[in-house]
């Protein structure tokens, strides 16, 4: 017979395990990490994770260091914004700014500690290398043991063994790197729990730890922050590294063709080409379409062969218009190739594009919170459990909902 009080004993002691079963699986991960950071070297690992430690950690700086000191609150914004979306566009801007100063600094490290690629992506690190593809002849060598740059075959990457302080720093960051990323999924983990159901059932010993409980009081006040930070990075870094010359020409050829074709055929049936408006040289042309065209075919009625003038003239007009945007495409094409190799245009293109993401990203920043907010507003779940007053970016989101979006929901959405 099933011994229900020996299954709620089994229960309960795995649901006191589970804090310990993290912390496991957080010590294994670092482990793993630090073996690997010490075989890969520290020229090979990834900055991801530390670039948004940085990141977090300047901004809670400058928040907890400065408050109102802060430079950036100095700058003036339209008086119609009112005070919290004030201090929510200048905590912002703080967030920004952090990002870009954390990528720059990690970019530049990473431009100093790895080795430099040629256009063919390939790079040298060492003497006493080989290649397992393609064996080298005796020319290929120079005097002092070192591969001839310019023996190197298309495809082909040269890498030597890092020495053991760059395999011992490569362990070092290695796990810096990945307890912050940890630090993040536990972060969240704990967030998601305390305003589901979990926190009741399966996460209830857990909650009700003391250390664990210590850590969320950090986690509440600074997560969900952070986790924005972690959205706007995210956006910035892909589209300095995208670029935006080649995005811009996909979607232009993709769009203008078509555009451009149908403004042609309808430019001409346009009042604009009429008599006295600025495409009215259009209508010489149709003249000079349809009146061959009414004296090869006398039996067309005057009107018809001008209708059909002008849907030659129009289709003429449109594949003119087709190759204007082809060679358009072809300049932005000439300009994407150029910035994937670097260089000043390269620079220029990462920028411009960092700038069209970061716009991306706070809308995705405002939907997500928008969409919490709501959650909220209908009672769905506890969100405003998920922070606490400390957390500056999120509270100042919720109070721009509350001032343009609450009224709406009021309005058209029956919201008491």
């Amino acid at each position: 017979m099933l011994n229900v009080n020996s299954l709620m004993t089994e229960q309960a002691g795995i649901e006191g395990m589970i804090p310990w079963i993290l912390v496991g699986i957080c010590a294994l991960a670092l482990v793993i990490s630090l073996i690997a950071g010490y075989v890969k070297g520290f020229r090979k690992i990834g900055f991801g994770g530390l670039t948004l430690g940085v990141a977090c950690a300047g901004y809670l700086a400058i928040q907890l260091l400065l408050g109102d000191a802060n430079p950036i609150k100095a700058i003036v914004l339209p008086e119609t914004l009112t005070a919290p979306v004030q201090s929510l566009v200048h905590s912002a801007i703080t967030a920004v700014a952090c990002i870009i100063i954390a990528l720059i600094v990690f970019g530049l490290l990473a431009l100093a500690v790895r080795p430099a690629e040629e256009s063919a992506r390939q790079y040298i690190i060492g003497a006493g290398m080989s290649n397992d593809d393609e064996e080298y002849e005796d020319d290929d060598w120079d005097d002092d043991g070192h591969i001839d740059p310019r023996s190197l075959r298309e495809g082909m990457k040269i890498q030597g063994s890092p020495c053991f302080f760059n395999r011992l720093m490569g362990a070092i960051f290695g796990v810096i790197n990945t307890a912050v990323i940890l630090a993040f999924v536990m972060g969240t983990i704990l967030l998601v729990g305390y305003v589901t159901p979990l926190k009741d059932s399966l996460l209830k010993v857990t909650y009700e730890t003391e250390w664990v409980m210590s850590a969320f009081t950090y986690v509440q006040s600074y997560a969900v922050d952070f986790l924005i930070i972690a959205i706007l990075m995210g956006c910035i870094s892909n589209g300095y590294k995208s670029g935006i010359f080649e995005g811009v020409r996909a979607i232009f050829l993709r769009i203008g063709y078509l555009v451009a074709f149908a403004g042609g055929v309808y430019l001409v049936f346009s009042p604009l080409a009429a008599e006295g408006q600025p495409f009215a040289f259009i209508d010489n042309f149709v003249v000079l379409v349809s009146a061959p065209l009414q004296e090869a075919m006398p039996i067309v009625p005057a009107d018809i062969a001008v209708v059909l003038g002008k849907v030659v003239v129009g289709i003429a007009l449109g594949l003119i218009l087709d190759i204007i945007v082809f060679m358009i495409g072809w300049v932005l094409g000439k300009f994407a190739d150029v910035s994937a190799d670097g260089g000043v245009i390269g620079f220029i293109d990462g920028i411009l594009s960092a700038i069209i993401h970061i716009v991306i990203g706070a809308l995705v920043v405002f939907l997500l919170g928008l969409i919490l907010y709501c959650l909220m507003q209908y009672n769905v779940f506890a969100v405003g459990d998920l922070f606490n007053e400390n957390s500056s970016l999120i509270n100042g989101l919720f109070t721009l909902y509350e001032e343009w979006i609450l009224p709406l929901l009021k309005t058209y959405f029956n919201l008491a």
